[in-house]
């Protein structure tokens, strides 16, 4: 269907009562005078904003009765969505663990793990999709190393649509540690996967990654051992060139007990927030901790 102004214009068959039926979710509504149609009658305008007959807003994913679909569009003053895709092509055995982040336009990028797609147990997938939801280009091949597992990515995408994925698993320099690639808007790889951590005892696992609007990025993930006491959260920055910047610095001051899970985001400057699980108090708590772009701990 195409979108029209301020309107939603589909082709569609209706009824000689005139009365369009379109279902939302599990919900219905029938729409009588809020609806317009094109004398040929083969076209259909629908308002700006549709409620069901208790006054709730339905603008979200509605599917005409007879399998038109809308699509989204800005004006609505509600989220709406098209209808969910399947993000990876290839069907066989599992793929799991997903991922996703967008550009400032809505371009974005979606990370998952495929068992034997690699030829060896999990290997890291991407798609591509634009701001329309459109799959751009194949799914893409991510790891360099395919033997032994490849699992937990995460993925970020700067302002210029460039983008990297971080993973856990086997690769070179490391049978358990974290390793990372480097991909253009295009989707072509910007070298081979790379090691990310430098401490490779024990397992380094849960890679998360966050990128500011120029591709400088930062890497966080779990190490096991690395403090003194069971799991503790450590990083390393890179800039737009995946350079190292600094050494891998350990994130959190309480070591008691196992820290866990970090999650990490930063802003368009390169000041980043890192948090993580901390079970350092008996029972399992959030802790966070802010950092500016120089590496360099804020709180």
């Amino acid at each position: 269907p195409a979108i029209s102004g301020q309107n939603i214009t589909a082709p569609v068959n209706y009824g000689a009562e005139g009365i369009l039926k379109l279902a939302v979710s599990s919900n219905s509504v029938t729409v009588n005078n809020d609806l317009t149609l094109s004398p040929s009658g083969v076209s259909l305008q629908v308002p700006l904003q549709l409620q069901n007959a208790i006054g709730v807003n339905i603008d979200s994913q509605v599917t005409i009765v007879n399998g038109v679909n809308y699509a989204p569009y800005n004006a609505l003053p509600q989220t709406s969505a098209i209808n969910e895709f399947l993000a990876n092509t290839y069907i066989t055995s599992e793929q799991a663990a997903p991922a996703i982040s967008a550009n400032n336009n809505g371009n974005s990028v979606i990370v998952w793990q495929s068992a034997w797609q690699d030829g060896d147990d999990w290997g890291i997938f991407a798609q591509r999709v634009d701001s329309g939801s459109t799959p751009q280009g194949i799914e893409l091949a991510v790891n360099t190393t395919s033997t032994g597992i490849q699992e937990n990515p995460s993925v970020a995408v700067d302002n210029a649509g460039n983008f990297i994925i971080a993973w856990n698993g086997n690769g070179v320099g490391d049978s358990d540690g974290v390793f990372a690639r480097r991909f253009d808007s295009s989707g072509n790889p910007l070298g081979p996967e790379f090691l990310v951590n430098t401490y490779t005892l024990d397992t380094q696992r849960r890679a998360k990654v966050a990128a500011d609007s120029l591709g400088n990025f930062v890497i966080t993930w779990e190490s096991q051992g690395q403090d003194g006491s069971n799991y503790g959260i450590y990083a390393q920055r890179f800039d737009s060139n995946g350079i190292f910047q600094g050494s891998e610095f350990q994130i959190n001051d309480t070591t008691a007990q196992e820290q866990q899970m970090s999650a990490v985001a930063m802003d368009n400057n390169g000041n980043f927030n890192v948090t993580w699980s901390s079970d350092s108090s008996g029972n399992f708590d959030i802790m966070a901790k802010r950092y500016a772009s120089t590496g360099s701990a804020t709180s």
